[in-house]
């Protein structure tokens, strides 16, 4: 790489107190002029006539937030370290492998990501910002209230205009040999947004699976 890439940096915004990274743009770091860029395509002569490049200092790029796109050999490292610490997690406290794959995990890495972003100058640590199970099980229940209101709210007006469908999962455990009852309510918002949200999962214990003892439970189980 050029040495004027070192003054080179990826600019961020913040929305709603969050800050964020903004893809395909880098920012001069001395005169703060934003310019389009991608790894596929990009106008390097403009980005080398920059002032601050033609007057660059020795400096080194690992000062700065920008993250050039790694050689072929760098970043099969980076994939083998990474790939490694999932193995000793998955390993060591026997997760399923299908917990690479969880949407809540992509999102709390890429918070810190972001966060790294954000604070580059800071020296983070991640026990720093992660709370104990304790707190997060107190936690659960703070947001479940939060979360219930919010569904009340998001019901009433559906459900006062008869435009609500709710709809009974039926499902049986094969191995416990437990039959479960789940409820998902579907509607359209006065913002004509599409939602589908689960109401809730619990055992289901009546004896005879027809449509009364499906509502009964249905009723029981949606109550909140």
């Amino acid at each position: 790489s050029a040495d004027w890439w070192a003054v080179f940096g990826i600019p961020t915004q913040t929305q709603d107190e969050k800050c964020y990274s903004m893809k395909n743009y880098i920012a001069c770091i001395h005169c703060k002029t934003v310019y389009r860029y991608s790894t596929t395509f990009s106008s390097t002569n403009t980005l080398s006539t920059s002032e601050s490049a033609i007057h660059l200092t020795q400096s080194t790029l690992s000062n700065y937030a920008f993250k050039y796109k790694p050689r072929d050999g760098s970043d099969k490292n980076v994939k083998s370290k990474c790939n490694e610490l999932i193995v000793r997690w998955i390993s060591n406290n026997i997760r399923p492998f299908s917990i690479v794959d969880d949407e809540g995990l992509h999102e709390l890495l890429q918070f810190f990501y972001e966060l790294g972003v954000c604070r580059k100058d800071a020296d983070l640590r991640i026990k720093d910002f992660m709370s104990s199970r304790y707190t997060i099980s107190r936690h659960v229940h703070s947001m479940a209230e939060q979360t219930r209101t919010r569904f009340r709210e998001m019901l009433s007006e559906p459900l006062e205009n008869e435009a609500l469908t709710l709809s009974p999962d039926l499902w049986t455990d094969r191995f416990r040999q437990i039959s479960y009852l789940g409820v998902t309510a579907t509607l359209i918002d006065s913002l004509y947004k599409y939602h589908t949200i689960t109401l809730c999962c619990t055992e289901f214990t009546e004896k005879e699976k027809n449509a009364n003892s499906i509502e009964k439970a249905s009723i029981s189980c949606s109550y909140f």
